[in-house]
């Protein structure tokens, strides 16, 4: 990433997004979610987690699993993924995933980050932890639909809820 901010300085290059690409790395690592879930979860419990995202894209949360804290619990999951390491975390998040965040205190982000070697989960937000610098409608006439939030790693939860 150096090295293409030092050859693209104005992010022409940058600017340029393969959708595609953005939604096989999504896909992967929602992935990557599911089968930490299936390894770490009781069996007994595994039937439980579903992988919403592949048929209701407007849920607010990719996945439904029991807590791997408190397995009688069901935690909302939405995964980020990035391509990006470094000391900060930057995703996009929808109007709909933070409605849907503020209204169940069991909706969890889980950061998962790709690199050469497959997929890794840095850790899991709650929604208060980003709740505060999300933008908010200034005039009747607009409102937002998506925003870029970028947290430190630091303050992500190890492992999953």
């Amino acid at each position: 990433w150096e090295i293409l901010e030092a050859i693209d300085a104005k992010g022409k290059i940058q600017g340029k997004i393969d959708l595609e690409l953005l939604a096989t790395i999504g896909l992967e690592g929602e992935k990557e979610v599911m089968n930490q879930l299936k390894t770490t979860l009781p069996s007994q419990l595994i039937s439980r987690i579903k992988h919403i995202s592949l048929t209701d894209d407007s849920a607010g949360f990719d996945i439904a699993s029991p807590s791997t804290v408190q397995n009688d619990s069901t935690c909302l999951l939405e995964v980020k993924t990035s391509s990006r390491p470094g000391t900060d975390f930057r995703f996009f998040i929808s109007r709909n995933e933070a409605r849907i965040a503020s209204l169940n205190e069991n909706w969890r982000l889980i950061s998962v980050l790709r690199h050469s070697d497959g997929y890794r989960i840095l850790g899991h937000l709650t929604y208060a932890h980003f709740s505060s610098i999300l933008p908010t409608d200034s005039s009747p006439f607009s409102k937002w639909e998506s925003a870029s939030v970028t947290v430190p790693v630091d303050l992500m939860i190890p492992g999953l809820p």
